[in-house]
């Protein structure tokens, strides 16, 4: 069947907005990225008939443009339309597959986000931090998979931090359960890098390849590192699921085996849980991660302002359409994790980590991932090279602390004497 599953999704949620928008604004008024843009002022009624006028007519304007490279997908707004069956966090994607479709192209940053680029975001992060002879995941399925139990999907954007993905593996070898590890990447992916660019068809096309991918292992688990993986597949791929698998977070399967995790060390920390959004308002799911925490030797748990099903977003999608908006959105909820007198951010998601890590100078708050923090309490712990490589500040001194790793993989020196200054200053 090579019609697309996402065309379709995306052309019945269309219709849906033409038929049933009342054009009251209030997706708009609540949208927490707005107020600290150029559009803070701009009347959402207006703004939201400008979106249904490109739906109806492909009457472009700039508004709709940049509103579209600035929406977080947070899903905030889903809550604030009085029409329950429309879902305005899905305007970005129609607005930004149709666009690309009458030649209005992605920001020219949005490149590295793609997995099919080269120069892709995490893959350089990764070859700064590890050599190509560490890897200890598949990079393309084998083609007679032994069927495994489990299979965990790292995603794309996990490659950013080896260290929490070894850490993670650890976790899993010593549950004592059968499990295989697909990377992400150019032959892995669920789709969401090429949807934030408009591309639904290459999108449609990862994400039914992945799919199938898991399906060839007939594991009982396909366990995600990145809750936009798990979350999108749900919405969009609802029939494409295998009834015989079940489709679970990592802090949803960690929870699930909680007394097979060994903790022996108490850490004495004051931590707050940032729910990303496709977890918490797209699944649902925010207690997973608490149990987890509450059974750590040491742990203090406080609750941000806005949390669990109202938590706030981390700003880092906004950054396509406005760097500048999306550091102060991001500053904001870094802010509330110092007010409610935590000493350590813990994240569940690859993408909130990397936007919260700045967190760790400006803020002066541990920023970690929920693995970390687990792998810690049980004795599992690699060194943080990302961080040790930010700390040292200038480009020249980051690219020889990190020679050998460079040398090793698919970048020359002269290529990341390009990049890295872009990375670590930008």
């Amino acid at each position: 069947d090579m019609s697309s599953v996402l065309k379709e999704f995306l052309d019945q949620e269309k219709t849906n907005f033409l038929e049933e928008c009342i054009v009251c604004g209030n997706c708009l008024r609540e949208c927490p990225i707005l107020p600290y843009t150029a559009l803070k002022d701009y009347d959402p009624v207006e703004l939201q008939q400008k979106t249904l006028d490109f739906f109806k007519e492909g009457t472009f304007s700039q508004e709709v443009y940049d509103f579209a490279y600035l929406c977080l997908t947070c899903e905030a707004c889903d809550t604030a339309c009085p029409i329950e069956e429309l879902h305005p966090s899905r305007k970005r994607e129609i607005l930004r597959t149709e666009m690309l479709a009458s030649g209005k192209t992605a920001p020219e940053k949005s490149a590295v986000y793609l997995p099919s680029n080269r120069y892709h975001l995490a893959a350089i992060l990764s070859s700064l931090q590890m050599k190509p002879s560490e890897i200890r995941w598949l990079e393309s399925i084998p083609e007679a998979p032994k069927k495994t139990e489990i299979v965990f999907f790292l995603g794309c954007f996990a490659h950013t931090g080896p260290d929490k993905v070894f850490t993670a593996l650890d976790i899993f070898s010593r549950l004592n359960r059968d499990f295989v590890t697909l990377g992400g990447g150019e032959n892995a992916c669920c789709g969401s890098a090429y949807a934030m660019v408009g591309d639904a068809e290459q999108a449609d096309k990862a994400a039914r390849k992945l799919l199938a991918d898991i399906a060839a292992f007939q594991p009982r688990y396909a366990v995600f590192w990145c809750p936009s993986c798990i979350s999108r597949l749900a919405a969009v791929y609802p029939s494409s699921l295998a009834k015989s698998i079940k489709y679970q977070h990592i802090s949803t399967f960690l929870a699930d085996n909680i007394d097979r995790l060994n903790f022996t060390n108490e850490l004495n920390k004051v931590v707050t849980v940032h729910d990303p959004c496709h977890l918490a308002r797209g699944l649902g799911e925010f207690e997973s991660s608490r149990k987890l925490l509450s059974r750590i030797p040491g742990i203090k748990l406080v609750e941000m302002a806005h949390t669990k099903e109202n938590t706030l977003c981390c700003g880092v999608s906004a950054g396509l359409g406005d760097a500048e908006a999306a550091k102060a959105f991001t500053s904001q909820r870094l802010n509330e994790a110092k007010e409610c007198g935590a000493d350590t951010l813990i994240s569940l998601c690859p993408g909130c980590q990397m936007a919260f890590f700045p967190g760790e100078f400006t803020h002066g708050l541990s920023v970690k991932t929920l693995v970390e923090l687990i792998g810690e309490a049980m004795g599992i712990q690699y060194e943080d090279k990302f961080k040790k490589l930010a700390m040292l500040g200038d480009p020249s001194r980051i690219l020889e602390a990190a020679r050998e790793n460079i040398e090793a993989g698919k970048y020359n020196m002269q290529e990341m004497q390009a990049i890295v200054p872009m990375i670590f200053q930008g």
